[in-house]
């Protein structure tokens, strides 16, 4: 799996309601370490699943969860 840039979220058909790894990019242009977060497609927004606050993350970039096998 690779990243993908948040801004081309639309053309890489990102899906609702799905995990994703996100990060974004410090003021040095450093990305930070990966955070869980979900995508709620009504807000075009992703939330983060280790937090209680229901705030929106601001991310450059995002790849899927890695499934676990079975």
């Amino acid at each position: 799996m690779t990243w993908r840039l948040w801004c081309n979220r639309h053309i890489d058909k990102i899906e609702d309601d799905e995990n994703y790894l996100v990060s974004y990019k410090d003021s040095d242009g450093n990305y930070s370490h990966p955070i869980r977060a979900y995508y709620i497609a009504e807000d075009d927004a992703m939330f983060p699943t280790d937090s209680s606050f229901a705030f929106p993350l601001k991310p450059d970039i995002y790849m899927p969860m890695p499934k676990v096998p079975k």
